[in-house]
């Protein structure tokens, strides 16, 4: 959504967010647009409470290692098969915090205007070590950040999980203020299934396009810093096995039937303007 919509679009769709509050003020500076949407995240849920701005009056980004509160954080998380809140150490993962940090200063000084929107977006970013989950983030909790980078991982890899992240929580930002799909029981249906970009599999549609988008953005992101990984990133597939994996994924959701009758004119754009990105980069 950043390389796709840039900078002002997405900023617009948090301050459309952020001024939805009764109580909202004038917002005038980006210091007053954090404090708002901060409210806003409060008031749906976000994995954020009152408390949050207590301790934090200016806003920042805040890397949460308390286990309690890495506990009530992974409560957002949680799914039938698994619980992510069992055997949380007593202390936190200092290198993985240090790593973590230098990785989210990193982004400061390789692109300013990314940084700017991923401050303005997350919130809290927390390390929890589970096996077999990277973390990630959920439309439960807008602007929360579960962190669990291997120890093989580099910078690039660093940079690539929060734009792969960002992107996430920008489409769940973007659905809030434009309705993306006018028949959510449907995309259940089996028959409304299309093939992931990022796993490779046949999902819900709405994962899909999200799936879709990191890839896309992702090879957006290589493409202004002129880069072609091959072996030195590891945490997404090399440029030319991405861009096929995005245009199976493309294809796919073309090849729906009723796609016409699951999507809004909203999501009708943005995936014709992925398209014409896609196309553009191969």
């Amino acid at each position: 959504m950043y390389f796709l919509k840039g900078l002002e679009t997405n900023v617009l769709n948090i301050l459309t967010v952020a001024s939805s509050q009764e109580s909202s003020n004038a917002i005038d500076s980006a210091a007053v647009l954090k404090a708002q949407f901060v409210k806003s995240q409060i008031a749906q849920g976000d994995g954020i409470n009152e408390s949050w701005l207590t301790e934090n009056p200016t806003h920042a980004l805040r890397f949460e290692s308390r286990p309690q509160s890495v506990s009530e954080l992974l409560k957002y998380f949680q799914n039938e098969e698994e619980d992510f809140t069992k055997n949380i150490p007593a202390d936190s993962n200092e290198i993985q915090f240090a790593r973590l940090q230098m990785a989210y200063h990193e982004l400061k000084s390789q692109h300013s205007n990314m940084f700017s929107l991923f401050d303005l977006v997350f919130h809290t970013v927390f390390f929890h070590a589970f096996p077999g989950r990277g973390g990630g983030s959920t439309p439960r909790a807008v602007g929360l950040l579960w962190a669990n980078p291997p120890d093989h991982w580099r910078k690039p890899d660093f940079m690539e999980f929060f734009i792969h992240e960002l992107t996430h929580n920008l489409i769940f930002i973007d659905e809030r203020c434009h309705q993306h799909y006018t028949d959510y029981e449907a995309l259940a249906k089996k028959e409304n299934y299309a093939r992931s970009t990022i796993r490779n599999q046949e999902r819900r549609l709405d994962l899909v396009i999200h799936s879709m988008a990191v890839g896309i953005e992702i090879l957006s992101y290589r493409h202004e810093m002129q880069l072609n990984p091959t072996q030195t990133v590891c945490v997404h597939p090399a440029n030319e096995q991405l861009k096929e994996a995005c245009w199976r994924s493309m294809q796919s959701i073309e090849n729906i039937g009723t796609l016409q009758h699951l999507i809004s004119d909203r999501m009708s754009d943005l995936l014709s303007a992925y398209k014409t990105k896609l196309k553009k980069m191969s």
